[in-house]
Parts: structure tokens; C-alpha cells; sequence
């Protein structure tokens, strides 16, 4: 009898879950934010109908579960905005190893939607069990984004899985201590020894466990977990990079918000809010070389940039120079779409301009002088000491007697005449550079500190979720 009420009682909470979940994806408040949320991603435009339908979806699905959760918060410990999550930061990747960086933000898009979301609702569910000392779902997105650019790779000669790069030797270790039971729930090792993942989400959640019951992460010791993570010191440039990731994207949500918003933010609206956001997780950052209003200057010139406040040209148009998307596998860069102006990117200035365009180099040289002439009005100065920032000089210097001379390269007949006997140099360090719609490019601009570990030798796509490697992805960065 006792065995019969018990089974009722499971049967009688199974059945009110599931009407509680029917309930929620009915709600029209639910399925509209779903909608919009939908919208709100980087290339939802490009989409056509039945994968916007598909997207939506998705996110209604992960929205619901989230609700769930709320419903279980008896000690109201999740925010009010628990659903209002930052979906401008997912981009929806049509190749498996494809890799995007918002434009003029040292961070990536996240591909996959699923993971994305993921995150948030694990971040959630461990803050209703540890509260305050919860990783920030940025800084998961921080350690991701440095270790694979969020794909699923294998690393360290194959002994690395998941998008977290759970090494073998520490999941046998996890295997074999008092954290078996705990973390068996997450991965398995097959007949080979080689171990698994079950889920993408166990794998997010894998991170979150691991930094607070392995790594004691905490207020306070944010950034001794984060070495303790890669098993190195909090000085070392995995740490530094990966709070610099952190600190970026916790600045691009709320560039993002602002540019949500109905009213139009002012230049100090954009740097309060910015500082405001980073300086409320100070000890994450704190003793780092990460300079607070570096990274708020960035960000509002950034926002502005997005409202088409900057870049008024001096001939009188007032018009957004639009920023472009580069998919690394694509690799090619599209004419914006509005004809309001003309694509760019930004050069590092720790990066050679001929890593960009590589054979194209000079077409791309040639085309901005151009375009700059025409959008300025101006010429270029060949001369050493009135060097035009506005332009791309070449040149190459000659010892004639006594003396160096330096020659400089005005036309495409000049560079073609000189380019297999003479040491081309170029003038361009860093900044704008207007490049011809389609131009392929070779390189992701953005900056150098999130790019230390991904491109490894060892480098391949996980075989067990049926990826297809793209060796356009594993091409050397020069």
C-alpha cells in the first residue's frame, strides 16, 4: 500500500511539472520574449523563415526551464531580469568551425544557442545553491572563449575534450577521490579510457562545479580559481586573459542594453554604467593589469559608434562606416547592407597587415588610398615627415653612399615593379582600414590576449559529435 501511494505521489508531482511547463510555453508574455530575444541575435536578419521558427524555439525552451527555476526560488535569490538575458551576443554559425568577433570588442560571438543558454541556466541553478559566490556566466563565457573559441576540440594531442578542455589525467583523477559521485554525472569513460561529455550541458555544468567544489572559487578568490583551473598562477597569461575575456563581456551586456534602450545614452550615461557594472565585481578584477577606463572608453566609443554618433566625415556626410562580421571558415567580408558606408576593419597593431589579406595586400592598400582621397578629399603626402594618418604608405629604403633613402610606392605598377627585389615596409600600425565587399581575410581582429591557446598543432575537431574539420580554421596565424 505504502509502495502504491508513493508511486501516486511521484505520478501526481510528475504530472503537475509537466502542466506547469505546458502552462509556461502557452504563456504569450513567455513565447513573445522568446521572440524578441530571437531578434536580438547578431544575424537573426539573415535567417530565413523556418530557421527564425527553429531559433525561437529554442530559446522558448530554455526560457521555460528557467522559469521552473523560479518557481523552486522560495528564498527569492534570482534577480527580477532573470530572463531578460543578453542574446545579442549569439551569433548563428552556418559551419562548424566558424568563429566571429563583435566588431570593435574584444570578445566572440557564441555559436551555438544551446550553449549560450546553457550557461545561464546553469549559472542560475548554482546561484540558488551558492549565491554571491556563483561564477559570473561571463566568466564561464571568458574561459570557453580562451580555450576553444566555444568548439568542441580535441586538445593537448587528443587528451583534451569539450569546449572547457578536460584534460584525461584530471578526470581520472576526479574518477578516483571523493568527487566521483559527483562528477560521474557529467562525464563517463568509455571501453577505451577515452572519456566523454554526456551533454553539452553537463559540460557547462561540469565548469561551474568544477571552480567551486574542486578549485574553491568564491568571492575573493575569483582569480586564484581561475589559475587554479589551468593549474598555473594567477600572474600567468591564461588567468590575465581569461579575466580580460570576463571583463569584456561583462562590458558588451551592457553596451548592449544601452543600445536597447529607448532613450538615446549620452557619452558619460555610457561610461557610468560601464564602470558601474565592472567595478561591482572588483575583486574578480582586482591586481590585474586591466585598466577599468581603458576598457569604458572602448565600450562607449563602441556604442556610439552603433547609434551612428561617430565618424561624421569632414565632407559633410553624416553616416555610420559600418563594421563587418568576419566568420573565420567564410572568410570573406560582405558589403553592409544599408548604403550608408563602407566596410572596415581595425588592424592590432601586433598584427602584420599582410596576415590580413596576404596576396590581396596591396589591392587593399590601394583601394583605401583611394576611397580616402574620394570620402577626404585630400591626397597623401609622400614625404618622411608629413606621413598622413588617413593613409597606407608603402615604401622601402635604399643605401645610396653615404646615405638611406627612402622610396615610397604610389601606384600598382610601382609596387608590382619593386615587390620581388626590395623589403616593402608599411606606415600602417593600427586603425580603420576600408577594404573592397568580398575581400577575403585571414585573420580575426580582435585582440591578440584572446587568442593565446586556441590554434595548437595538436589542434582537431571531436570526432564524437560528428564535426567536420575546416582546415581553413587551422590555417597558422601569422
Amino acid at each position: 500500500m505504502k509502495d502504491a501511494l508513493a508511486h501516486f505521489s511521484m505520478l501526481a508531482l510528475f504530472l503537475l511539472h509537466t502542466q506547469s511547463i505546458l502552462k509556461a510555453q502557452a504563456d504569450p508574455d513567455i513565447r513573445e520574449l522568446a521572440h524578441l530575444q530571437a531578434m536580438q541575435t547578431r544575424n537573426y536578419s539573415e535567417l530565413a523563415f523556418v530557421e527564425r521558427q527553429q531559433l525561437e524555439n529554442k530559446i522558448l525552451h530554455w526560457l521555460v526551464k528557467m522559469v521552473q527555476l523560479k518557481a523552486a526560488d522560495t528564498y527569492l535569490i534570482l534577480p527580477e531580469s532573470y530572463l531578460q538575458i543578453p542574446s545579442a551576443l549569439i551569433y548563428q554559425t552556418s559551419e562548424p568551425d566558424e568563429i566571429n568577433c563583435v566588431p570593435n570588442a574584444d570578445v566572440d560571438y557564441i555559436p551555438d544557442t544551446d550553449l549560450f543558454y546553457a550557461v545561464y541556466y546553469q549559472y542560475y541553478r548554482y546561484l540558488l545553491r551558492f549565491g554571491a559566490n556563483t561564477p559570473l556566466p561571463e566568466l564561464v563565457f571568458g574561459i570557453l572563449a580562451h580555450e576553444t573559441n566555444f568548439l568542441w576540440v580535441l586538445g593537448d594531442n587528443g587528451e583534451s575534450i569539450g569546449p572547457c578542455q578536460l584534460h584525461v589525467q584530471t578526470a581520472k583523477w576526479l574518477y578516483r577521490n571523493e568527487f566521483k559521485e559527483l562528477f560521474s554525472k557529467f562525464f563517463y569513460f568509455d571501453r577505451n579510457g577515452k572519456h566523454h561529455f554526456y551533454t553539452q550541458e553537463s559540460m557547462v555544468a561540469f565548469v561551474f562545479e568544477f571552480l567551486l567544489q574542486v578549485k574553491g572559487y568564491r568571492q575573493g578568490r575569483e582569480q586564484a580559481a581561475i589559475a587554479a583551473y589551468n593549474g598555473c598562477e594567477i600572474a600567468a597569461p591564461y588567468t590575465q586573459a581569461v579575466i580580460y575575456n570576463t571583463m569584456n563581456y561583462l562590458a558588451y551586456n551592457v553596451a548592449a542594453d544601452l543600445l536597447q534602450s529607448k532613450a538615446v545614452p549620452s557619452s558619460s550615461d555610457i561610461r557610468k554604467a560601464l564602470l558601474t557594472k565592472l567595478r561591482k565585481h572588483l575583486s574578480l578584477f582586482a591586481n590585474s593589469d586591466i585598466n577599468f577606463n581603458e576598457i569604458a572608453n572602448n565600450y562607449t566609443e563602441y556604442v556610439e559608434s552603433q547609434i551612428g554618433r561617430s565618424n561624421n566625415l569632414s565632407n559633410g556626410l553624416n553616416s555610420e562606416l559600418q563594421m563587418v562580421n568576419i566568420g573565420r571558415s567564410r572568410g570573406c567580408v560582405f558589403a553592409p547592407k544599408a548604403q550608408t558606408g563602407h566596410p572596415y576593419i581595425i588592424k592590432s597593431e601586433n598584427i602584420l597587415l599582410f596576415s590580413y589579406f596576404r596576396e590581396n595586400t596591396d589591392t587593399v592598400i590601394f583601394f583605401h588610398n583611394a576611397l580616402q582621397t574620394k570620402l577626404l578629399n585630400l591626397k597623401p603626402t609622400y614625404t618622411d615627415i608629413e606621413i598622413d594618418s588617413n593613409f597606407i604608405y608603402l615604401y622601402y629604403d635604399k643605401v645610396e653612399g653615404a646615405n638611406l633613402r627612402r622610396y615610397f610606392i604610389r601606384t600598382v605598377q610601382e609596387y608590382k615593379a619593386v615587390a620581388n627585389t626590395e623589403t616593402i615596409q608599411c606606415s600602417k600600425i593600427s586603425g580603420k582600414i576600408y577594404i573592397v565587399p568580398g575581400m577575403p581575410v585571414y585573420n580575426q581582429v580582435v585582440s591578440p590576449q584572446t587568442r593565446q591557446s586556441f590554434f595548437i598543432s595538436s589542434g582537431q575537431l571531436d570526432p564524437a559529435i560528428r564535426r567536420i574539420r575546416k582546415s581553413s580554421l587551422f590555417d597558422e596565424v601569422k
